[in-house]
């Protein structure tokens, strides 16, 4: 027996062959101590990859969504006064150490805050459009955000009180957003009371005075003063009804009722509008609601037909957003800039915003009003590049340049000019000369033809 276990285990020298052999197929334990990297000479030590900052922390730091801190970061910033004079890393310690002195009834304090902090940040992340990671089902045990009318976004307590909650804004229940801007954002709601639909302009809180001034233009284009004439009352309709506002809080808001959709959309999924008239019922119903605003001396300044509603079942127009409008001729030059580049004119094109006083007002106007017709009738626009050499300031000037061959039908004296004639005669012949007549390189020759007018 012994004999057999003594040549099955073999030679001494044998077993520790085998031995070695095993340890060599083992990995090589690591040293203790941080892990040494061997770069060549030459080479560079990479940087760390830095995490993008989430949407939800621009919004924070532009100030849109308030902070949502912990617990023992709010302890810390109410009790910091404890310890003057303390470096951070001192003051922390002795922060620590009274954190943990702490009940648990006191922790529960800090924790009810803090739950409401994140309830309130999680509230204005939504209504910004903003993902925030576990905002379905997550239990909102802080307190409901204020929800009285005049102080913006209200949590309607439910059954089970989770996020999402329902967000209103004073009788408007908020359903989606609509599209977003420099000022804040658009947002479609419903009224609790009628349930009509609505369309909410929020704007952050530091731009309350755009509100404010909006507020006023609408009022000047749609009440009637006493010299109006029943036409005048007529054209009053081409802009939309306000049907709530809130200037203070930290969302203050301007409803507008909903007729329709936007032009833009409209011609986006329809394709342009050639027939049935479609074309000569916008243009009679902008000419009119442009002389109706352009008689109490204001100027929308950001015509296009994204701030163009229209009714496709009673062919129907409105205009929206007063947002850029001026009144003219004492200009306040609110903006810096005016018009949104595809309808801008010649001479808000270089010059400074100084200068731009003494041009805003009806030639821009009826400027961007020509660039409209145009679209409606193509669905394309006017003045657009069509590759990366070119921008729109050059197809501003290739229009401007080609501007008498194209009113003489003769042949253009460039390439760029011959460009620009090649996109009117993508227009119906009856429409292009509307297009030339309101897009006159000279502010003081452009006027609205008469061709289509009541």
């Amino acid at each position: 027996m012994a004999s057999q276990a003594a040549a099955k285990a073999g030679h001494p020298r044998q077993a520790a062959a085998r031995g070695a052999s095993k340890r060599r197929c083992l990995p090589a334990a690591r040293p203790a101590g941080p892990r040494r990297v061997h770069r060549s000479p030459g080479s560079q030590a990479a940087a760390p990859k830095r995490r993008r900052p989430s949407a939800l922390a621009h919004a924070v730091k532009a100030g849109s969504v308030p902070k949502a801190r912990r617990p023992f970061a709010l302890f810390v910033s109410a009790n910091w006064s404890a310890v003057p004079g303390e470096s951070r890393p001192d003051g922390m310690r002795k922060m620590a150490l009274a954190w943990s002195k702490l009940s648990d009834a006191e922790r529960a304090t800090w924790q009810a805050r803090s739950d409401g902090e994140f309830a309130n940040q999680r509230v204005a992340a939504l209504q910004w459009g903003i993902k925030v990671r576990g905002l379905r089902g997550a239990a909102s045990h802080g307190p409901a955000v204020d929800g009285a009318a005049s102080h913006g976004p209200a949590v309607l307590d439910g059954a089970a009180q989770c996020l999402p909650a329902t967000i209103t804004f004073g009788d408007f229940k908020v359903d989606g957003s609509l599209g977003s801007g420099s000022f804040g954002k658009v947002i479609q709601a419903t009224s609790l009371s009628t349930g009509r639909r609505v369309a909410l302009k929020v704007f952050q809180e530091q731009h309350a005075r755009d509100l404010e001034r909006e507020l006023r233009m609408y009022q000047a284009v749609s009440v009637r003063s006493d010299g109006d004439t029943v036409q005048d009352g007529f054209r009053a309709s081409y802009f939309v009804d306000i049907v709530g506002y809130c200037a203070t809080g930290p969302f203050p808001w301007l409803g507008l009722q909903m007729r329709g959709q936007s032009l833009h959309e409209h011609l986006r999924k329809h394709g342009p509008m050639v027939h049935g008239g479609g074309p000569g019922a916008v243009f009679r119903q902008l000419a009119a609601a442009l002389a109706h605003m352009h008689k109490r001396n204001i100027a929308h300044l950001d015509l296009k037909t994204g701030n163009l509603l229209w009714d496709a079942a009673d062919r129907h127009l409105h205009i929206i957003d007063l947002g850029m409008a001026e009144k003219f001729p004492a200009v306040e030059l609110y903006h810096g800039e005016y018009c949104t580049p595809p309808y801008r004119p010649p001479e808000l094109w270089g010059a400074a915003a100084v200068e731009h006083r003494r041009y805003l007002g009806p030639p821009v106007d009826i400027w961007s009003a020509g660039c409209v017709m145009y679209e409606v009738t193509t669905a394309k626009f006017l003045l657009y590049p069509r590759s990366k050499k070119e921008t729109v300031l050059s197809c501003v000037r290739a229009w401007c340049a080609g501007y008498g061959w194209m009113c003489r039908s003769q042949q253009p004296s460039s390439e760029a000019s011959e460009a620009a004639q090649v996109k009117l005669l993508k227009a119906p012949p009856r429409w292009q000369k509307v297009v030339l007549q309101c897009c006159h390189p000279e502010p003081e020759q452009r006027f609205m033809p008469s061709l289509v007018m009541p």
